[in-house]
């Protein structure tokens, strides 16, 4: 979380906007740079415990919304930061116009390239996905990279190792750092994470010492 919401470089005044919200880890961690947050989340027990994570930090809770994403109308904000859900395909209502094509993709893309179309130009953005995503397999990812691409500069990935979220899943996952660009003049930086501090002891994550 804390390297994440590093990645995004906010500066005081900007606005931050974490569309799967969840307990709030993201937007909490966010609130240390800026106070304009925007968060949306359509379980009623996340939900519950991302407003009282929000009150406890003193945190103003009305664009916290209980509702699902795509059902839901955002302004233009200056970063986005996600860990969408995985394999989870989440219809909408279609009042709300796609500009991105996100409506052609599902799971955890969809996500993704729907909050594109909220973000400013100039722009960071920051995500947590399965590393599939960017394999070579095309008819599973390539569409997905071509969409990305014209629209964002990716700036960084992180490789991370398949233990990042035990116990719950193993996963590989890759975390992708992006500008939302026309420029296409970037270099992307490949870093090696499989090493993050952590060992798994019973199962579970434990920092060392």
């Amino acid at each position: 979380v804390e390297l994440m919401v590093r990645e995004l470089d906010i500066k005081k005044d900007e606005s931050v906007a974490d569309c799967c919200t969840g307990t709030g880890s993201f937007l909490i961690e966010a609130s240390k740079y800026t106070d304009k947050l925007i968060g949306c989340e359509d379980k009623e027990d996340l939900y519950t415990i991302a407003k009282s994570n929000f009150i406890l930090h003193d945190l103003n809770t009305d664009k916290l919304y209980y509702n699902n994403c795509f059902n839901q109308k955002f302004e233009m904000y200056d970063h986005i930061i996600l860990n969408p859900p995985f394999s989870l395909n989440c219809g909408d209502n279609e009042e709300i116009k796609d500009i991105y094509g996100w409506r052609n993709f599902k799971e955890e893309r969809k996500f993704i390239i729907y909050q594109l179309q909220h973000l400013k130009n100039g722009g960071t953005g920051c995500f947590i996905i399965p590393r599939k995503n960017f394999n070579n397999s095309p008819c599973y990812s390539l569409k997905f990279k071509k969409t990305l691409l014209k629209y964002c500069d990716i700036l960084k990935i992180y490789n991370c190792n398949n233990k990042v979220f035990k116990p719950i899943a193993s996963t590989k996952c890759i975390i992708c750092v992006f500008r939302k660009s026309k420029t296409k003049k970037f270099k992307t930086e490949i870093i090696d994470y499989s090493n993050d501090g952590h060992i798994i002891k019973n199962n579970k994550r434990i920092k060392k010492r």
